[in-house]
């Protein structure tokens, strides 16, 4: 199940929201989405939290693995910067918080 209201959190799941059609451009990411007819052209790091969405991800762990990956960034300035990053993303319909998101 999904909540486009669902506030974000650290702890919170994300994942892509499926109306989306988009493709990989050189590390980069080109995204239309369906029932607005936006276009949206993603930076490396926005690209990264795209393709690292394609499966419910927990925000907290996405930010671990984009200052292990891309570095140059605290966690902590990660974490505020991602997170007002993904309320745009959720705005436009692009990630959607996953409610019942069972741990493993």
């Amino acid at each position: 199940m999904t909540d486009s209201s669902s506030s974000l959190h650290l702890h919170a799941h994300i994942k892509r929201v499926a109306d989306n059609v988009s493709t990989d451009l050189d590390h980069e990411v080109a995204i239309m989405n369906i029932p607005s007819g936006r276009y949206f052209y993603l930076n490396p790091t926005s690209a990264r939290i795209w393709n690292l969405a394609a499966s419910p991800i927990e925000i907290d762990a996405l930010c671990h693995k984009l200052v292990a990956e891309f570095g140059g960034v605290t966690l902590d300035d990660c974490r505020e910067q991602v997170l007002a990053h993904l309320h745009r993303m959720q705005d436009d319909g692009l990630i959607t918080v996953v409610t019942d998101h069972v741990s493993t």
